[in-house]
């Protein structure tokens, strides 16, 4: 998504959620200066292979999950051919659950945008870095504000919702490899959580040792 294709009241509207939240702090928590990192993306990527259930298990700091947990994502096919997008948390201090639906189209291999109807209707980038589809995806979101600034989330996604260290130790790589900094990375409270009927044909999770 490019900032200065958007119209000017969408250019706005990013402006101030950005600003409202401390999404760009001078510590660079979330923002840099300058264009998206060129990074390498998933060679030969599979999207049927990576549709169904994972499990957030870290990110960079996001404010549309700053007080969620049993953070799901959920991936499906669409009969046009889009990917349908369900993603589901845990309100950390009311309990409740909280869904949100959308869509992805594939831009180019590991490449995709994904649309929610809230809060700005507009498309994001969705790359994903590696995967094997059966364990772990490392994914990157950046915008660019005309080369003068990105911002970027990164997530950690696995099958499981307790997966092995070792598992995890491969989406480092994945990072590592990009130049991606693992200093930001929080971890997604997957504790407790209650077990929701998968819409996807994926294996059961089992539990693992990454609690």
């Amino acid at each position: 998504m490019h900032f200065r294709n958007m119209t000017k009241q969408r250019r706005n509207s990013v402006i101030l959620l950005l600003l409202s939240v401390g999404a760009i702090p001078t510590s660079g928590q979330i923002a840099s200066l300058g264009k998206c990192p060129d990074v390498t993306v998933e060679k030969d990527f599979n999207p049927k292979a990576y549709l169904g259930r994972w499990y957030e298990q870290e990110k960079y700091p996001f404010v549309f999950e700053l007080i969620g947990r049993c953070v799901i994502a959920e991936y499906g096919l669409n009969t046009d051919g889009t990917i349908s997008v369900t993603n589901q948390q845990s309100n950390m201090i009311t309990g409740d659950e909280n869904s949100i639906y959308g869509s992805a189209r594939i831009v180019q291999p590991a490449k995709l945008a994904v649309k929610f109807p809230v809060p700005l209707d507009v498309e994001a980038p969705y790359w994903v870095l590696g995967t094997d589809y059966k364990n772990y995806a490392v994914v990157l979101s950046c915008i660019d504000f005309g080369g003068l600034l990105n911002t970027k989330v990164v997530w950690i996604l696995t099958r499981k919702r307790y997966p092995e260290i070792e598992i995890m130790e491969k989406a480092y790589s994945v990072l590592d490899a990009a130049r991606l900094s693992r200093s930001y990375l929080t971890r997604t409270d997957q504790k407790n959580c209650a077990e929701i009927k998968e819409k996807n044909v994926m294996g059961a999770s089992r539990k693992g040792v990454y609690e």
